[in-house]
């Protein structure tokens, strides 16, 4: 149980050190690892209830969550803004290509009213 309280902690801030560079990628291996470690906290728990000392040190850890959060927040809206500028030059590009033929169809009708 010491060695994969170990590993939360050093995976945590070794994330923590690198947070305001990390990118997608560094945030979602980040998770993963991060979820693996605590599956196998779980699953030890079974056995080995945690200690004190190892519940102190998962309580800090938990501390750093609102801004592992944040980061992810962050990482969130800024690939929305960037698929919806690419929706939007998309929707323009179409609109710009379009065949002005496509526009009207044979089955549509113009009358003049002069006089």
């Amino acid at each position: 149980m010491d060695e994969l309280i170990r590993q939360l902690e050093e995976c945590t801030q070794h994330f923590l050190s690198e947070m305001e560079e990390a990118d997608y990628l560094v945030v979602e291996q980040f998770v993963e690892q991060r979820d693996e470690i605590i599956a196998k906290i779980k699953d030890a728990e079974r056995t080995t209830p945690l200690l004190e000392k190892h519940k102190v040190v998962v309580n800090r850890l938990l501390q750093h969550d609102p801004a592992i959060v944040r980061k992810i927040t962050f990482l969130r809206n800024e690939a929305s803004l960037k698929i919806k500028s690419f929706q939007q030059a998309t929707t323009q590009r179409n609109a710009y290509e379009s065949n002005p033929s496509d526009m009207y169809t044979q089955e549509s009708y113009f009358f003049d009213k002069k006089k």
